[in-house]
């Protein structure tokens, strides 16, 4: 994130489904940039009426309007006129706002874009301008598993996942494999109902 915050212009999507933790992400990118660039760096984040108190950005509220597409669209032409040097957009949800999202891009800003996506494969074919791209962050919410019916990555009788390990090795070499815990497949257990998982 550090590395990205340093960019000068360009976009960066930030993608995932829904409750995946995209706005927070955002929020905490803004706290990130107080931090690490200073105040004299302005950003500006376009977000719904009263859904985050911008102490470190200002604020450009996108109305109740009927078409949320081009409020957020209009809301993002107002921000890249103020003289701003990112723009943070929460909640990017038709053709309008990318449009806007890459126009503001294109002329000189930053912007991170919240972005409903099932993958960061699919970015670069919604945003269409992948010269304008900076980087990507994907999220998603991973199963919690059940620590009472769970057990070791390399535990167990049976088949071993070998080929998850030798690519986990080769990606994360030196990591402590021995904490990696993986679900049971079969089994009984009353604290997960016999799930595997206890939450996300």
């Amino acid at each position: 994130l550090r590395r990205i915050i340093s960019e000068e212009s360009g976009i960066i999507p930030i993608a995932g489904t829904t409750g995946a933790g995209k706005t927070k992400t955002l929020h905490g990118l803004i706290d990130l940039i107080g931090r690490e660039r200073g105040a004299d760096y302005r950003v500006a984040l376009v977000t719904g009426v009263g859904e985050y108190d911008a102490k470190d950005a200002v604020l450009v509220t996108v109305g109740d309007n009927a078409d949320h597409d081009e409020a957020t669209a209009h809301a993002i032409k107002k921000a890249a006129s103020m003289g701003v040097d990112a723009i943070m957009i929460d909640e990017s949800r038709g053709v309008a706002t990318m449009k806007a999202a890459l126009e503001a891009a294109a002329a000189g800003h930053m912007v991170y874009l919240s972005i409903y996506a099932n993958d960061a494969w699919s970015l670069p074919a919604m945003l269409g301008r992948s010269d304008l791209v900076k980087g990507f962050v994907h999220q998603t919410l991973v199963k919690v598993l059940c620590p009472d019916c769970s057990i070791g990555l390399l535990d167990g009788d049976e088949d071993k996942p070998i080929d998850l390990m030798m690519r986990m090795m080769k990606l994360f070499p030196g990591y402590g494999y021995a904490a990696v815990r993986r679900q049971m497949r079969e089994g009984m257990c009353l604290k997960c109902g016999g799930k595997g998982v206890i939450g996300r």
